[in-house]
C-alpha cells in the first residue's frame, strides 16, 4: 500500500516540477518575442503542450496503476546480474 502511495507521490511530484519549469519557460520566451518572433513563439507553446500531456499521461498511469509506475530502489535489474554471454561463431 505503502508503495502505491509513494509512487502517486513521485508521479504527482514530477509532474508539478514539469508544469513549473514549462511556466517559467514560456514567461521568458513571452518576455524575449521580440526578439524570437511570431512562429517561434508557436511552436514553443506547441511543444509545451505536448511536453505537459506527456507528464499527465505519466501521472495518470503511475496514480492508477502504481505497479507500471518505475520502482526507485537505488539498482538496475537488467544491470545486476546480465547473464551468460554468446560465444561467437565464426562465418566463413
Amino acid at each position: 500500500m505503502a508503495d502505491g502511495y509513494r509512487s502517486r507521490a513521485v508521479a504527482s511530484s514530477l509532474a508539478g516540477v514539469a508544469v513549473l519549469a514549462l511556466v517559467a519557460a514560456l514567461a521568458l520566451v513571452g518576455l524575449n518575442a521580440g526578439r524570437v518572433g511570431g512562429g517561434s513563439v508557436g511552436a514553443y507553446v506547441f511543444l509545451a503542450v505536448a511536453v505537459l500531456a506527456y507528464a499527465g499521461t505519466g501521472r495518470l498511469i503511475a496514480s492508477r496503476l502504481p505497479g507500471n509506475a518505475t520502482r526507485i530502489t537505488g539498482r538496475i535489474p537488467a544491470a545486476s546480474s546480465p547473464g551468460p554471454v554468446p560465444a561467437p561463431v565464426l562465418i566463413q
